[in-house]
């Protein structure tokens, strides 16, 4: 796992905070945007390397037990926070700057959070230009997933992938996705 501290001056100082992400996963991505939205610099972010499995390390279990990213690691208390909307929460209330959460407003705001977590996290979309472009970011697909996930093999075997027809881009549609007679 991989180190990159955001802090501000030139003075070490205690992280109060540390948050583990994988810059590439999805529900990092909130987590990343309330540090960003509300200037927090006091913090250290851990990369765990989903391509190489590193979730599923004993070190990180003991951290996370589910395997996920992100989490946060609340210094002073030990108290571990591991889900996107519980730690965005955490930020809002806890760190001052932009209100992202505002009282009147909660309703709607959960709202909206319940409908991206019914979005299918495993719904992979690629654009692409052409065939060539597909290829290489299906390769790309291939590695980082086939390492990942037990049991992948024969998904990841039976798995199709096909480029549609678009109307801004032109794309082709990928021979091997046609139905066959």
């Amino acid at each position: 796992m991989a180190n990159q501290r955001h802090q501000s001056g030139n003075k070490p100082k205690a992280t109060p905070i540390k948050i583990y992400s994988f810059k590439d996963a999805l529900w990092p991505g909130p987590v990343r945007l309330t540090l960003a939205e509300k200037n927090i610099k006091e913090v250290e972010v851990i990369e765990v390397n989903l391509a190489v499995a590193e979730n599923f390390s004993p070190e990180y279990l003991k951290i996370n037990q589910h395997g996920t990213v992100p989490a946060l690691v609340i210094a002073k208390t030990t108290k571990i926070l591991d889900d996107s909307t519980t730690i965005t929460k955490y930020l809002d209330q806890n760190y001052p700057g932009t209100e992202l959460y505002p009282v009147k407003e909660q309703s709607i705001v959960d709202h909206w959070i319940k409908q991206a977590h019914n979005v299918d996290g495993n719904l992979l979309a690629i654009s692409s230009a052409n065939l060539d472009e597909l290829k290489q970011k299906k390769a790309f697909v291939e590695k980082f997933l086939g390492g990942s996930f037990k049991g992948f093999g024969k998904i990841h075997a039976e798995a199709r992938y096909c480029i549609l027809p678009s109307e801004t881009k032109g794309n082709a549609i990928d021979p091997e996705c046609l139905p066959t007679s």
